[in-house]
């Protein structure tokens, strides 16, 4: 068998690789390993921390067993408001309903000759609507259409607030007044402007 310069080069090459990758090997050997190790024991010390939380825990909450159940049949803050938004909600529903079926139909009609002959036009101030009056369910007629009736009804809300406004505004001044008129604050009043009077000594 011949040897070529090339083929001798080659396995020289592989010798010299084989031999420096075991002696790294074997320096780096021992300290992987113990690398390796050190891994593994913060493993299991960690596995071991979980287990022992794990085991207080559920000795913990075996301890209260009758508190737990108890906190657990108390109805939450948000079942309860719930339940109230619930009857809010029905009970305008409710509302509506009732207001809705005092009318037949909310839609105005054009007055024809027999509604302007029996007076049933609406008589709202002006005298120029010739729609006919708003009729209800048991077939008495209001004295106006529905569009003025609404836009009444809306002036009297707006009047009534005005009202009660100026009645809460003039209970407070006439509270504020009594306050004002107590005997001790009267006679609090009389003496300071008795002192400012009094002549300063000499």
């Amino acid at each position: 068998m011949s040897w070529t310069h090339s083929t001798l080069a080659m396995a020289l090459m592989e010798l010299s690789r084989d031999r420096r990758y075991d002696e790294n090997e074997q320096k780096n050997g021992p300290e992987r390993h113990a690398c390796m190790a050190l891994i593994r024991l913060n493993l299991l010390r960690r596995r071991d921390k979980l287990t022992m939380e794990r085991k207080e825990r559920n000795q913990s909450l075996s301890q209260f067993p009758d508190s737990t159940t108890s906190l657990l049949q108390l109805p939450t803050i948000t079942q309860c408001k719930t339940e109230i938004s619930m009857q809010v909600i029905l009970s305008s529903m409710e509302r509506k309903r009732s207001y809705t079926t005092v009318y037949p139909s909310e839609i105005d009609i054009i007055a024809n000759e027999s509604d302007i002959a029996n007076g049933l036009v609406c008589r709202y101030s002006t005298g120029k609507c010739q729609h006919r009056r708003a009729q209800k369910n048991d077939g008495t007629y209001l004295n106006l259409c529905h569009m003025h009736r609404i836009r009444a009804n809306a002036n009297q809300r707006k009047l009534d607030r005005k009202k009660s406004k100026k009645h809460n505004q003039r209970q407070q001044l006439n509270a504020n007044g009594m306050e004002s008129r107590k005997p001790g604050k009267v006679r609090n009043i009389l003496q300071s402007i008795l002192q400012t009077k009094k002549p300063h000594s000499t």
